[in-house]
């Protein structure tokens, strides 16, 4: 047949070259598999002292869900460490998408709203290309790990937070490079406003008080939490006082002998630096959001905001970068500091 004529001038070719699977010696790939063959430690190390850039060339070979993908090595620079050829689970950095359902579990799990859009959206963007893969370090498991994929025609995280088919993810958002989040949070909020796909029913925090006290600090009752006299009202009793708190920031916490809490390194000193930075002085507070706070059998409705005075914008910044404070770990769906990327920044900062 006329159409056989080349195929089979092209095998006798291979063979008299003796190429491919007719070659003496045939090419033998050594397949591995994280957490089985190798670390996934040892792989970011790797990555960092024999690729390019920092980045490894991969294949993606089956996607999980909007977020999740099996991958495998097939950059030339691994060959030398034995990595090459080898497979890992990645979990897509500074993002989270609905988990797709699993029909095999007893009982089988279905998926969550729009779990099957997003892993539409990334197949057709990222299956089977092969792409070059930024590792930053893994999830608490140490089995998977956490990275940014390259494409040519942009950050395929962020292309998912603009359509609503993710959040920012906090965890892994802080493995990476600060200056890279302010783009996922600004597709996350457009989605929000636009009541995209998994925002669909989101609608702004409402709140109980004003969204603005300007004031002065008449009392710091812990290293996050002010008591603040709002402008034109008397200090006759404590009822007049707002209570506030840093917005996305965590002090350490005072002992307590009563409940036999230790009390934790640089409680003291962080609340005495917020003293300097505020008590007397007037303040301007932006309230971001609220929050039912125990109070033995009770709950307390505390306002969560940025407090600012004199040239100092955010005073919660100052305290994260002096090393005083650490940024308040959130869930993927609570609200936070609109200035959330600088402070995680800065505690990086006082960090290194």
């Amino acid at each position: 047949v006329e159409y056989e004529r080349p195929q089979k001038a092209a095998l006798q070719e291979a063979k008299l070259q003796a190429i491919g699977i007719h070659s003496p010696t045939p090419l033998v790939r050594s397949l591995k598999n994280a957490g089985d063959e190798f670390q996934t430690l040892e792989l970011i190390e790797k990555a960092k002292t024999f690729c390019e850039g920092n980045s490894v060339l991969c294949v993606i070979e089956h996607i999980f869900d909007g977020s999740r993908f099996r991958v495998l090595i097939t950059d030339p620079d691994m060959a030398m460490p034995e990595l090459q050829y080898a497979s890992f689970t990645l979990i897509l950095a500074g993002v989270a998408s609905p988990r797709v359902g699993n029909p095999r579990l007893v009982p089988p799990t279905e998926s969550e709203p729009f779990a099957d859009e997003a892993k539409q959206f990334v197949e057709s963007r990222l299956l089977h290309r092969e792409l070059r893969i930024s590792l930053h370090g893994t999830d608490k498991s140490g089995v998977c790990a956490v990275g940014t994929v390259h494409h040519p025609r942009g950050n395929i995280g962020v292309e998912l937070l603009k359509r609503g088919l993710a959040r920012v993810s906090d965890w892994s958002s802080r493995l990476m490079n600060p200056l890279d989040l302010p783009a996922f949070r600004v597709a996350e909020n457009t989605a929000k406003r636009t009541n995209l796909a998994v925002w669909h029913a989101y609608s702004p925090p409402q709140l109980a008080g004003a969204s603005e006290i300007i004031g002065t600090v008449v009392e710091v009752l812990t290293g996050d939490t002010v008591g603040i006299l709002p402008a034109g009202e008397d200090y006759d009793n404590e009822t007049k006082l707002k209570k506030v708190s840093l917005a996305s920031v965590r002090s350490p916490r005072v002992g307590n002998e009563r409940l036999g809490k230790a009390e934790e390194p640089y409680a003291l000193e962080c609340k005495d630096r917020l003293r300097v930075l505020t008590v007397g002085k007037n303040v301007k507070v932006q309230i971001h959001y609220e929050r039912d706070i125990p109070m033995g059998e009770t709950t307390q409705k505390r306002q969560f905001g940025t407090i600012s005075v004199a040239k100092k914008p955010d005073v919660g910044e100052v305290l994260v970068s002096e090393g005083l404070a650490v940024t308040q770990h959130h869930r993927d769906n609570e609200e936070k500091s609109p200035t959330y990327d600088l402070l995680i920044a800065a505690e990086v900062a006082a960090k290194t």
